[in-house]
């Protein structure tokens, strides 16, 4: 982009920069227990990513602080940041109970005038994550098996396993998520009826120590409403096995992406539930932002990086 200075009058400064950054902001909600319903909201920011460029005067490095004469003008100054690939995506996820957490972008133009005064103005900006098409189809399968208790009249009436398969455990939006789920009910004693599927996103975060001045810190937990939910039919009779496929349609847009999965103090995961006779199984995915189906870009974990481009001038 470009950056644009006016300058009505001479003007001593020390220096003019622009600095790009991420910041990643968790909020806990907690519930102190002292009277019933109190609660205070807890919060953490970490700036996980930071350059900056200095357009005219010292260098953050130099330690003279003399001002420099600026002569009155109007100064374009054209900038680039190469933003490195183990970026989370820009994501807001929040929860009025539990709290939530958020990836930020920004561009900040600031001057210096003297050591103490800084004249500044911000620009967001988004990041978006898309993933490679082969990384897409080559992610491992998911299957979840669970043994689900039986009720009638509150009455005890055996248990069936239920298996929830997907072939695949990350996916897009405008992709289809295609299932199955298998329900064994040779033990139970009442049929199995109608299970539903639903997707939701969970965040869970974490308020430091420090930040937070609670021992160990604060963790929580912010789960969506669902973003698709669809009711199946099948019913399997007592003593019997049964299966039914399912296929839920992401929307072109999702409102907050699961991949990439996790931050410093945050981790993002879409849970495909299953609900049979009362109990749930959740079987773990990730979604993106999109497909780069010329696998132009390879995320990289922050673990992965070696050199990593943060806070330098």
């Amino acid at each position: 982009g470009e950056a644009t200075i006016n300058v009505d009058k001479p003007l001593k400064c020390i220096a003019a920069r622009i600095m790009c950054r991420g910041v990643e902001r968790t909020v806990v909600v907690h519930h102190t227990g002292e009277l019933a319903g109190s609660m205070r909201s807890l919060s953490e920011e970490t700036v996980f990513y930071k350059e900056t460029l200095t357009l005219f005067g010292h260098a953050q490095a130099d330690a003279s602080a003399s001002p420099v004469v600026i002569p009155p003008g109007v100064y374009t100054y054209p900038f680039a940041f190469q933003l490195p690939m183990h970026l989370p995506e820009s994501t807001h996820v929040a929860d009025w109970a539990s709290g939530g957490a958020e990836f930020k972008y920004q561009v900040i133009t600031y001057a210096k005038i003297d050591t103490d005064t800084i004249e500044e103005g911000h620009h967001d900006f988004t990041v978006v994550v898309p993933i490679n098409s082969q990384e897409l189809m080559l992610s491992p399968p998911v299957t979840k098996r669970e043994t689900v208790p039986l009720t009638s009249l509150f009455m005890d009436r055996g248990t069936c396993e239920v298996t929830v398969s997907l072939p695949r455990s990350i996916y897009a939006a405008d992709d289809t998520i295609e299932g199955e789920i298998v329900i064994d009910n040779t033990h139970g004693l009442i049929p199995v009826d109608h299970p539903r599927v639903s997707l939701r996103l969970r965040c869970d975060v974490l308020v430091s120590e420090r930040a937070s001045g609670i021992a160990g810190g604060l963790s929580g937990t912010c789960i969506g409403a669902p973003l698709l939910s669809a009711k199946l039919t099948v019913s399997v009779a007592r003593g019997q096995s049964g299966r039914v496929g399912f296929a839920l349609r992401l929307p072109h847009t999702v409102p907050a992406v699961s991949y990439p999965d996790r931050g410093f103090k945050v981790v993002l995961v879409h849970t495909l539930c299953a609900n049979v006779a009362g109990t749930t199984v959740e079987a773990p995915i990730h979604i993106a932002h999109c497909v780069d189906t010329e696998d132009r870009f390879a995320f990289s974990p922050i673990g992965l990086v070696a050199h990593k481009p943060e806070h330098r001038d």
